[in-house]
């Protein structure tokens, strides 16, 4: 399945639009990574189509599998924007054009609103204590659910293609990229600690309505540790709060896992020790992951000065060997964050 950076044809929007029972004259662009996000007008309500170029029959599967973890997150009585069914009962609806083959999915659109910035008044440790706890949930579920076997059983984090088949990047960085990767393998999967996870939890991932949180966007959804799902929201969320004083940052990261671990604890089981541990190496390994992820599936040329500079202080503190935390989290505050 191909994430295009490109312009999709009107004709193609439309075909999607009809077959899911939609208005073709309502559709809106909203933009995503690929710029594969729409909105259009169904049974007068708002809906999000999502295209992607159909390359084999996996992407259909895989597409499938995300559809269904996300059906089964919502039973669990987990929020989140759920897919729906086209006017032929389909979740994943084929389109061929003359130009190509492709896939559409459409979504409820998330009630509630997107934080803007880390001025809002509902970014506190109120919302800290929720992300945990919607985690937890997903995290629970993962660990209860039956075993998923064949062509939609979503991947394991290893069989993402550039994980072993790096894109082209200094020997620095990729001499880092294999040091955490084959760290990585070495560590056992636990059912308790390792699953399938929704590997993209971030601020613009979920809105907030009266207070609890509406998840959306499982695309990126594969096993991995749970402990490194943990990691991602961290990372992210450090972003969001844009804070550059030291101390300042410590003091935050300490609420915000204080507040984290609780809510998880609530939903799933305690952090233990070893997973909060393992957090200042995996957030070193989002970064990396990030900018390989990055230089795997974009042209240079096309991304805006802005990305451009920040891939470019990604690669200096990653060739540097800098920590993302520095000495700001310790086995101590990692202790005080569970207590």
């Amino acid at each position: 399945m191909v994430l295009e950076q490109n312009n999709w044809s009107s004709s193609l929007l439309e075909e999607a639009c009809r077959r899911y029972g939609g208005d073709p004259s309502s559709i809106q662009a909203l933009g995503g990574f690929a710029n594969n996000v729409f909105s259009f007008e169904r049974n007068e309500e708002t809906v999000i189509l999502k295209l992607y170029t159909y390359t084999s029959p996996n992407d259909h599967s895989q597409l499938v599998g995300e559809l269904t973890w996300m059906a089964y997150l919502s039973q669990q009585g987990i929020r989140i924007t759920m897919p729906i069914y086209s006017r032929q009962d389909l979740w994943v609806e084929e389109i061929q054009l003359d130009v190509g083959d492709y896939l559409a999915v459409v979504y409820e659109k998330a009630a509630g609103k997107l934080l803007q910035d880390e001025q809002e008044e509902a970014w506190n440790n109120a919302l800290f204590y929720k992300i945990g706890e919607a985690m937890g949930n997903m995290h629970r579920a993962a660990a209860e659910m039956e075993t998923v076997t064949g062509a939609s059983r979503r991947i394991d984090w290893y069989d993402e293609a550039f994980i072993h088949s790096p894109p082209p990047v200094s020997n620095a960085v990729l001499s880092q990229w294999t040091t955490y990767v084959n760290k990585l393998k070495s560590w056992p999967t636990d059912p308790n600690s390792y699953g399938l996870v929704h590997h993209d939890l971030h601020p613009h991932n979920f809105y907030v309505h009266e207070g609890e949180l509406v998840l959306f966007d499982f695309g990126d959804c594969l096993y991995h540790w749970y402990s490194y799902d943990i990691a991602i929201t961290l990372y992210h969320s450090m972003q969001f709060a844009c804070i550059s004083d030291p101390a300042e940052k410590a003091h935050w990261i300490v609420s915000f896992m204080d507040s984290f671990s609780k809510g998880y604890a609530t939903t799933y089981q305690p952090l233990t020790q070893q997973q909060l541990e393992q957090i200042p190496f995996l957030l070193n390994y989002r970064r990396l992951y990030s900018y390989m992820y990055f230089k795997a599936n974009t042209n240079w040329e096309q991304l805006d000065e802005g990305t451009q500079a920040a891939l470019e202080r990604m690669r200096e503190a990653i060739e540097q060997e800098q920590p993302v935390l520095g000495n700001v989290f310790t086995p101590q505050t990692s202790q005080k964050a569970n207590n």
